[in-house]
């Protein structure tokens, strides 16, 4: 079985939430809960930040990170340069063969048990894929994982150009099928079947929303939750109630601007070449 790293695509500049990362969460920075889940996969979890910034912001998230015991991938690319920063640590540091797991860093509730099963599903049915993403259905936040061979990163790094394909590392991939053979891991049925609400954090809003649903998860189902309890907890209580929003709205909106184009949705560029 071929060895398996997590990168976290982690920065601190957002527009909407700048910090989000290092908000509190459950008593401690978002990105340290989301390190503590991610560990229990058993994987090892490197994060991706930029080098060169100078701010309180920056230099304490690299202590959260010594802290934790967790190597932080830096290079002087840009910041939005996500793709050169995660090529520059695969080919100085990573062996031939290695399954690169790309995880956002303002997902909290990403579970590190299904990440277990997809890698399963990956070693067992996608043995000669280049990339195996999330099929559709699966809720924004709860499972934004994208595996890749330390190949196929290197390739995606010398051929992508926009800034869009840069920030966000694989849509080069998902517009060549015909360089990069990819598969899907499928949403079950009863999750395809229902519109759930958002569980990224982009604003202080989703923030406190996210948190309050782990705190309804962990009181129900105990700390050692799973995607499933974090769905049925959704399901079942009126208070976790929030209307659906359109997916990663603003990866589709950078889109729409770099081509010009209206009327662009996540899932039809992601999973209908739209």
């Amino acid at each position: 079985m071929r060895d398996v790293v997590i990168l976290v695509q982690a920065r601190l500049g957002s527009t909407r939430f700048p910090g989000k990362i290092l908000a509190p969460f459950l008593g401690m920075p978002m990105l340290a809960y989301q390190i503590r889940q991610l560990r229990k996969s058993r994987y090892r979890v490197r994060v991706g930040v930029p080098a060169g910034d100078l701010s309180a912001d920056h230099f304490y998230m690299e202590r959260l990170l010594l802290n934790h015991q967790v190597p932080c991938i830096g290079s002087l690319v840009r910041p939005e340069d996500v793709l050169g920063r995660f090529a520059r640590y695969a080919e100085e540091y990573l062996n031939p063969g290695t399954v690169i797991v790309r995880a956002c860093g303002d997902c909290p509730l990403l579970c590190p048990f299904l990440l277990y099963d997809i890698v399963r599903y990956w070693h067992q049915e996608s043995p000669r894929k280049a990339y195996l993403g999330m099929g559709q259905g699966w809720p924004d936040g709860l499972a934004d994982y994208d595996l890749f061979t330390r190949e196929a990163l290197l390739q995606i790094d010398a051929e992508a150009t926009v800034p869009s394909d840069r920030e966000h590392v694989i849509p080069c991939a998902w517009r060549h099928p015909e360089r990069f053979p990819q598969a899907v891991y499928p949403a079950p049925h009863w999750v395809r079947d229902r519109q759930w609400p958002k569980l990224s954090v982009d604003t202080p809003e989703d923030l406190a929303y996210v948190e309050q649903v782990a705190q309804h998860v962990i009181r129900v189902y105990g700390p050692t939750y799973t995607w499933s309890d974090v769905l049925m907890a959704l399901r079942d209580s009126p208070a976790l109630q929030r209307s659906p929003e359109p997916m990663n709205a603003a990866y589709v909106a950078q889109v729409a601007q770099e081509q010009g184009r209206t009327g662009l949705t996540w899932e039809g560029m992601r999973y209908h070449g739209i």
